[in-house]
């Protein structure tokens, strides 16, 4: 049976299509000029898969992809307007410069609505006139700090520069869109199947508008390494203005969040990412495929599969490109994923490749660690629709604020005389929950992944990385068994006498923060274990051939 959405729609395009007829002035093809261009296209299609296809190219494709968007992109703003962003990214100076920042969130929509409380203490807003600057900020941000490309994503978006509140220093850039149907390890988890179309997916529901995908979550460099700004950027994702503004912007309350990681997920594979070590707030659910997603050409490439498709089938072209919903929303979702996918089946792509290697696909091969974090403890009911907006529970603090501290100082507090009550119960509750029970042993990595706590570690990271270059082997066995003793004195115990916990000893604070210091000291090491203040910044490429970029990103590569 035909949706009601999908006789409107249909209705919608034949109207649109036939106007735009009335002005277009379609450029008519040869036969042989059809033939000719298909045939380059071909060729240049399937170049691309046979030198960048299969996982253990996915960098070395990434960094071709970004190359090519950084020269094709940026260089309408030029190298100074490039440097300008540039300077504006925050960078710190000091290990202890995470407490001093403050996170604000700043909207990049038709205007940018700010809240405030009014002088009854009532919670309202003050909405400023679209800053083109900001905007441009953005994009640029997006293409030069992240390796992922800067892909227009379809249908709503809620894009933000965060920067720090005092010093007005950009900290990252976050996209949250619409989400996608086909992502399986969230289906499973919320709706029990794997495909939500038809029941929970279709034209005429509206369960979707309740779900938000995390399309760009991306701090700049060094924060992000050096101080976990991802994990900071990945809390601001679920906060309490993101869901304001979905409901301030698109009239619907938003009760979940997903994301996928870049190169597939979990600390357990070896593969830890910014929202690994983060539950309660957000959930590994297990890996994409990558068998969904079409493999990525370039945007030279794309261009002329959409001239192609525009030649061969113009209102095809027109459906996926240009025809909108009465809410002026893309007609098509993915358009872009689905446009490669038309192409490809037109020029028989996958036939052209097997022909050549039968282990060559036309899909992505890109599985991706997938991410939930659910705003209320029934998010799941709600979209299944068992429960109404009534009933919903949230399940923690989503305030700016308390996510901030959290991300600061975590389970075991800013000092020992205070630790956040909020946090601690939050944490107790994940603790007793029954599936806390088979996953006991990740526990650790949930309390410890604050910035207080992770820095004293990075230092002594780093601290050993260079008495190893420095060949001092037998330091690092000093400082080791120093730092172990105390176990050892814990093995001879008294009948009845209770064993004393022992933190590992990365994450130990007075004992190996003395230990740390006096080997810097003694070996001259402040400048090795230093804080990183280089900024990662891809926009270089722009004034670099393609062999100067393969050796100044050398370590990026596969």
């Amino acid at each position: 049976m035909v949706s009601k959405r999908t006789v409107e729609n249909q209705k919608l395009l034949n109207h649109q299509f036939k106007e735009y007829l009335k002005n277009a002035k379609l450029i008519h093809y040869t036969k042989k000029e059809q033939a000719d261009f298909k045939r380059e296209l071909q060729e240049k299609i399937i170049k691309e898969i046979v030198n960048l296809s299969g996982k253990e190219k996915i960098k070395t494709r990434m960094i071709n992809q970004k190359y090519n968007e950084i020269r094709t992109k940026m260089s309408r703003y030029g190298m100074d307007v490039l440097e300008e962003v540039k300077n504006k990214i925050w960078i710190p100076t000091d290990k202890s410069d995470y407490r001093r920042i403050i996170p604000e969130m700043i909207l990049i929509s038709d205007n940018i609505k700010v809240s405030k409380k009014d002088i009854f203490g009532q919670d309202c807003f003050d909405t400023y006139d679209y800053n083109q600057k900001l905007a441009r900020d953005w994009n640029i941000l997006s293409s030069c700090v992240s390796l992922a490309r800067n892909d227009n994503s379809p249908g709503r978006n809620l894009k933000y520069i965060v920067q720090d509140k005092i010093s007005k220093k950009y900290l990252g850039v976050i996209n949250i869109t619409s989400c996608l149907p086909n992502v399986s390890p969230r289906n499973h988890a919320v709706f029990k199947t794997g495909n939500i179309k038809g029941k929970y997916w279709c034209p005429d529901s509206t369960v979707t508008n309740n779900m938000a995908t995390g399309q760009k979550i991306v701090p700049t460099q060094p924060f992000g390494e050096e101080l976990l700004g991802g994990k900071l950027l990945s809390l601001l994702c679920v906060s309490k203005q993101v869901q304001d503004d979905w409901k301030w912007k698109f009239g619907d309350i938003l009760v979940s969040v997903d994301t996928t990681s870049l190169y597939g997920g979990q600390i357990s594979k070896g593969n830890e990412t910014q929202y690994d070590g983060m539950r309660p707030i957000w959930y590994y659910l297990g890996d994409t495929q990558g068998k969904s997603i079409p493999f990525k050409v370039s945007d030279v490439t794309f261009n002329s599969m959409v001239r192609y498709l525009q030649m061969v089938d113009v209102k095809e072209w027109f459906k996926l490109k240009r025809a909108k919903t009465s809410e002026g929303q893309n007609l098509t979702r993915e358009s872009k994923n689905q446009i490669i996918k038309k192409v490809f089946t037109l020029l028989d792509i996958k036939k052209n490749i097997t022909s050549l290697d039968d282990n060559l696909k036309i899909e992505s091969q890109e599985p991706r660690g997938c991410y939930l974090s659910r705003l209320y403890k029934n998010t799941d009911e709600f979209l299944r629709n068992e429960i109404k907006e009534e009933d919903l529970v949230p399940a923690f603090n989503n305030s700016i604020e308390f996510l901030t501290e959290l991300w600061k100082f975590g389970y075991f507090g800013d000092t020992k005389s205070y630790i956040n009550p909020d946090i601690v119960l939050m944490y107790e509750r994940f603790k007793n929950t029954q599936e806390e029970s088979s996953i006991k042993k990740d526990r650790k990595s949930e309390t410890r992944t604050a910035v207080k706590t992770r820095i004293q570690s990075q230092r002594l990271r780093k601290l050993r990385i260079a008495l190893e270059k420095k060949g001092l082997v037998e330091v690092i066995k000093h400082i080791d068994a120093k730092l172990s003793g105390v176990k050892k004195k814990q093995k001879n115990l008294k009948k009845g006498e209770k064993r004393k916990e022992v933190k590992p000893i990365s994450q130990k604070t007075s004992l190996d923060k003395s230990f740390i210091e006096y080997y810097i000291r003694k070996y001259k090491l402040q400048k090795e274990v230093r804080m990183n203040e280089e900024v990662s910044w891809y926009g270089s490429m722009l004034n670099l051939t393609w062999d100067e970029v393969k050796e100044k990103f050398a370590s990026e590569f596969d």
